[in-house]
């Protein structure tokens, strides 16, 4: 019987039982009791103290708040008994909402039910399904204000930012020669890459749920979602396939949409690159409405980028002047977000997310001529939909309980026009279609009551299914369907009310999930286990553990599989007769097995009472990822000439031996490139080169991150440090010796680091950043060469009108990214077209100067 089956089977009965069992009456909220130590201060940061410390959603304007202080709040109390306490002689009341959100508001809006456009101080941390369960790895979270303030327009370059995020891979300013290691720009989308080690290997969700993947790979395109619909952004660093699944492995990133608003917001953003090209056009808007028992928040993005040419920097000025360094972009973005209450105890909700962009690049295949004499014109882009309702149920015994569905959709499609004397020499077209559909139920709440606190319990299980439709040539499709179950137990053991010397907080968390694959991956089951341990207030240490996995790239297992057989001189065999030939299989591989990793992670967590708000976390993290999949032999020259790779070549084969070889082509066929008739009798070698499971890859960082606030009369000065290391090393197959593999050209450089400072002082708010991203050794050629890193400076200022007419609410902002024009450092090439810098980890786009303007009305 099929364990995925079972979990997940029991895991819908469990929901209902607890739908149907509990019908009648809104949540109530938790009886524990926290610790509070929270001095008279701005309200503003004494309510995401209180969230901080509860674990709990809190809802509030941010001009409600304004200039109210709280008072002190200290000892242990509940949720509610503590919020009305902070509240008391501010003029602001709170009430509980249907989904148990603490909603906080003035006496003109206490009648309802949510707040428009309020800020969602905090929702369920990325990282654990137990509600209110401290994480046991460091969750990064940036905000919509956060990325205003910084000058970041799209998720792509939020991403890009963090230290714990490899700029590479999917990314739109990846150039020719920086194609290796996974590095691409087939439609210049933007893929999350945490500890690079893949996008397919960081899983990005909505809301907590799946997106479809994009393009031919297995990951997802965050810059398709407009940044302003999105409330922040949330980065857990650490395996969670125990949580969520395939390809939580490096990570997850969740893209929390802003739940309601009221009124209309317009925005325009004008920007361009001081050395040419890159004018950025930007206009977008978002407007909504709240009633008593539900809003709608509507989201429009529009997007327009010039590209960059080479005759636009001095860094490639050897190239032809017109060739392509940065596309020229179009974009359109649109989100829907609605809740509606149905009664005392259930809501629904939906998500509905639309994008559509175009690029344009051109490529000659000569430094002294243009496309049109020997190149290609590329065309791409994609389309993409994403459709999510929800059905949410509260209960009286502090249960809740949820039935979603999701379905996906994404078309991307890269159309190459090649060129010769002028003319239009063939067009080869790339098209293809992911689909994605999840039905889940899921539940949440306490089993019984322990000194520390509830035992709290989350179980779900459901039905997911992929399906991959490649439209070029030849046209293949694939899909694979997955049950699954999982179960998370969260268990306080000493909680601070009980007043252990050295020991102010003891907890354990532990999940499992099971995935059961119905075509060739089988039945996978991840366990995670996290343990709190907090000797005062002051002081965490965190420790994780736990299984993850990936399933393979449909693209990898049913791209079809070809079989050719050539010269053995042209495979780099010497010492053969000239007739001598070799058969060589290349291709997808029906074969393959999920790609395991073992993740572990220790953190240490300051966060002194004395100097709050200021906190600092450092974590160090391992992760061994195995069974990774790679086309073994990486060059021509290693086909028959590196012995190392034996394993893959039968040497002298039989006739059976070739006619099966013949037979793993997905024609059956053989592609005959001899220029005669084949002739078996005259075969020397059989290499088998197709992709498989080989490589290990060991992985171990440090992250750093320090934050602190500091108020002096009415000045707010917020400032953030954040540090990352990595060291990678891979063994590409079992008796190959370990190398590097981080801090190499095109590859993740060991260290990156991002820290600045925001200074609020009434309407005006200026923002400073500083960006350092490592250098990088060039390994490919002889001598190896050392690639110097690069540091940039970010600075943004903002000014809000406040009054009355059409300056009301009017902000305005400059911004200056790069502010001192750094540029990447030249790196070697082999070829005249190729770009002399390594484009996966350094921009060339220099600075960028932008002015924008928004207005509420």
């Amino acid at each position: 019987m099929r364990t995925g089956f079972l979990i997940g089977g029991f895991a819908f009965c469990a929901v209902s039982s607890v739908m149907m069992a509990n019908t009648c009456t809104i949540i109530a909220q938790d009886s524990q009791a926290y610790n509070f130590d929270i001095p008279s201060q701005d309200l503003d940061t004494a309510l995401r103290t209180f969230a901080r410390t509860t674990r709990q959603q809190v809802l509030f304007r941010g001009k409600d708040v304004r200039g109210k202080r709280n008072g002190a709040l200290t000892g242990n109390h509940t949720a509610p008994d503590a919020l009305s306490r902070l509240l008391e002689g501010t003029g602001l009341s709170f009430r509980i909402g249907a989904q148990g959100v603490f909603l906080v508001s003035g006496p003109d809006r206490a009648a309802r039910s949510d707040e428009s456009g309020a800020e969602d101080v905090l929702l369920t941390i990325t990282g654990s399904r137990i509600r209110g369960a401290p994480p046991t790895a460091p969750v990064t979270v940036v905000t919509n204000e956060d990325m205003k303030r910084a000058g970041q327009n799209d998720l792509g370059e939020v991403m890009r930012s963090l230290p714990q995020n490899f700029s590479g891979g999917q990314n739109p300013g990846v150039q020719t020669g920086g194609e290796g290691f996974g590095n691409q720009n087939v439609n210049s989308a933007s893929q999350a890459n945490i500890r690079g080690i893949g996008a397919d290997a960081t899983l990005t969700l909505l809301n907590g749920r799946r997106l479809p993947y994009n393009s031919v790979g297995q990951g997802v395109d965050i810059s398709a979602i407009p940044t302003v619909a999105v409330e922040r952004v949330e980065v857990l660093a650490d395996g969670a396939s125990a949580l969520y699944g395939s390809d939580a492995v490096g990570g997850v990133v969740n893209l929390i949409l802003k739940k309601s608003y009221d009124g209309l917001q317009t925005s325009a953003r004008l920007a361009g690159a001081t050395e040419g090209g890159n004018f950025q056009q930007q206009y977008n808007t978002v407007a909504g409405k709240s009633w008593g028992s539900g809003g709608i928040l509507l989201a429009g993005d529009y997007s327009h980028s010039s590209q960059v040419t080479a005759g636009q920097r001095e860094l490639t000025s050897e190239l032809w002047h017109e060739q392509s360094l940065f596309p020229r972009l179009k974009s359109y973005g649109a989100v829907l977000s609605a809740h509606q209450d149905m009664g005392a105890n259930v809501s629904f909700s939906l998500d509905a997310t639309y994008n559509k962009r175009t690029s344009f690049m051109n490529a000659p295949l000569s430094a002294t001529a243009s496309y049109l004499s020997f190149g290609a014109l590329y065309f791409g882009g994609s389309r993409a939909i994403f459709l999510s309702p929800s059905l949410d149920f509260n209960f009286s015994n502090g249960w809740r309980a949820q039935l979603y569905a999701t379905y996906g959709n994404d078309v991307s499609y890269r159309n190459s026009d090649i060129y010769l004397r002028n003319s239009l020499f063939s067009s080869i077209i790339y098209k293809a279609k992911n689909q994605n559909y999840t039905a889940e139920g899921n539940a949440e709440g306490p089993l019984f009551s322990l000194p520390a606190g509830d035992v709290r319990l989350a179980i779900g299980g459901g039905y997911r299914g992929n399906k991959y439709d490649f439209m070029g040539a030849p046209k293949y499709d694939a899909s694979n369907n997955v049950a699954f179950g999982f179960a998370e137990l969260f268990v306080p053991i000493f909680a601070p009310q009980e007043a252990n010397p050295w020991l102010n907080r003891l907890s354990l968390t532990i999940a499992v999930r099971d995935e059961q694959y119905d075509r060739g991956v089988g039945n996978v089951l991840t366990p995670k286990v996290g343990l709190l341990y907090a000797p005062s207030d002051d002081l965490d240490f965190k420790a994780s553990w736990g299984k993850s996995f990936k399933a393979p790239v449909l693209s990898n297992q049913y791209s079809p599989a070809y079989t050719y057989v050539g010269r053995a001189s042209s495979f780099g065999a010497v010492g053969y007769p000239p007739t001598a030939s070799v058969v060589y299989l290349t291709g997808g591989n029906e074969n393959l097995h999920p790609e395991r990793a073992t993740t572990s992670s220790l953190t240490l967590s300051l966060h002194p009472k004395a100097w709050s708000p200021f906190s600092f976390d450092v974590t160090y993290y391992r992760t061994d990822f195995r069974d990774r999949v790679q086309a073994v032999i990486p060059t021509a020259a290693a086909y028959m000439g590196d012995p190392a790779y034996d394993f893959l070549r039968t040497f002298n084969p039989s006739g059976a031996q070739i006619d099966n070889a013949i037979a793993q082509s997905t024609s059956g066929s053989l592609i005959n490139n001899l220029g005669v008739a084949f002739d078996p009798a005259n075969v020397v070698a059989i290499i088998d080169n197709r992709i498989r499971n080989v490589a290990t890859q060991y992985i171990r960082g440090i992250d750093a991150t320090a934050s602190y606030q500091l108020n002096i009369s009415d000045d707010r000065i917020t400032g953030i440090m954040s540090v990352g290391y990595v060291d990678i090393k891979q063994r590409l197959f079992d008796g190959a010796k370990i190398t590097p593999f981080s801090g190499m050209v095109f590859r993740i450089p060991s260290w990156k680091a991002r820290g600045g400072a925001t200074w609020e002082h009434g309407k005006i708010v200026a923002s400073a950043f500083i960006n350092f991203t490592d250098g990088v050794d060039d390994r490919r050629f002889t001598p190896v060469t050392r690639v110097s890193g690069m540091t940039t400076f970010d600075f943004t200022l903002g000014y809000t009108f406040e009054g009355s007419g059409l300056l009301n609410k009017l902000r305005l902002q400059a911004s200056a990214m790069n502010l001192f024009n750094a540029m990447p450092a030249r790196i070697r090439t082999d070829c005249p077209i190729c770009a002399p810098w390594d484009s996966a980890n350094y921009s060339v786009l220099g600075r960028v100067m932008g002015f924008s303007i928004s207005k509420d009305w």
